[in-house]
C-alpha cells in the first residue's frame, strides 16, 4: 500500500492510497486494516508538501502504527501534542 500526499489549488493536503493497481480515496479504516495485516505502508510526497508537512505526516503514521502494534504499555498511549 502506497499513501500518495498532494495539495488541492486552495492548499489542503489530499491522499490517496494506491493498493497494487488500485487507486481508493484515503480511508482510516484502510490504512489500520494494512497496519494490522502488517502491510508495508510507503509514503509518496509531491513537491508541493514542504519538509515540515513531510515530517509531520510520518510522524503522524509512526503514532498510528504505535497504537495498532504497541511496543509496550506506555506506548499504547501515544501523545499527539
Amino acid at each position: 500500500m502506497t499513501l500518495k500526499f498532494d495539495k488541492t489549488p486552495n492548499g489542503d493536503i489530499s491522499i490517496c492510497i494506491y493498493d497494487g493497481t488500485t487507486i481508493l480515496p484515503f480511508s482510516y479504516v484502510e490504512l489500520i486494516k494494512k497496519i494490522m495485516a502488517n502491510d508495508i505502508i510507503e509514503t509518496d510526497y509531491s513537491s508541493s508538501i514542504t519538509e515540515d508537512e513531510h515530517k509531520q505526516i510520518d510522524e503522524l503514521i509512526t503514532e498510528i502504527k504505535c497504537v495498532v502494534h504497541p511496543k509496550s504499555e506506555s506506548d499504547a498511549t501515544p501523545s499527539l501534542f
